[in-house]
């Protein structure tokens, strides 16, 4: 599965990244020679070391920002692939790498991606858009009253 409209929560950076992320998942799948499919694998693993944890804080920002009440099951989630992808490494670590393994993974990550963001994080989006257009009308509203005032 690959990135489509359908995925997208109205928070241009967090689409953004979500894009990013299911793109490197799918790289590593698509992924055709044995080799080339390690070098792949390792690249992917790296990035989401990284990449999950910098997404996760924006994303977490943004919830923190408008009060969003399922924050800290949100969160929750967040702290739970973190801790998957350290179990995955560590397995890695002791079992070494093989095509089974890779495509275990690869799977697993992709169906938590696309799970995640069109579950919880399409959720947050619907919170964050009506509670942005709430916010917004208000700055409007007050900056009306000291207009005419």
């Amino acid at each position: 599965m690959s990135w489509d409209s359908s995925l997208e929560i109205g928070i241009e950076v967090i689409d953004n990244q979500h894009k990013e992320l299911i793109a490197a998942v799918e790289n590593s799948i698509l992924t055709d020679s044995a080799q080339k499919g390690y070098d792949v694998f390792h690249s992917t693993m790296d990035f989401l070391e990284s990449y999950v944890l910098q997404h996760f804080s924006d994303e977490e920002s943004f919830q923190k920002y408008s009060n969003y009440p399922n924050y800290s099951v949100h969160k929750s989630l967040h702290e739970d692939l973190i801790q998957d992808l350290n179990e995955i490494k560590n397995q890695i670590d002791r079992e070494g790498l093989n095509p089974k393994i890779i495509q275990a993974v690869n799977q697993f990550l992709l169906d938590w991606v696309i799970h995640h963001v069109s579950s919880a994080d399409m959720q947050f989006g619907k919170y964050y858009r009506k509670w942005n257009s709430e916010n917004m009308n208000q700055s409007s509203n007050i900056e009306r009253e000291k207009v005419t005032t």
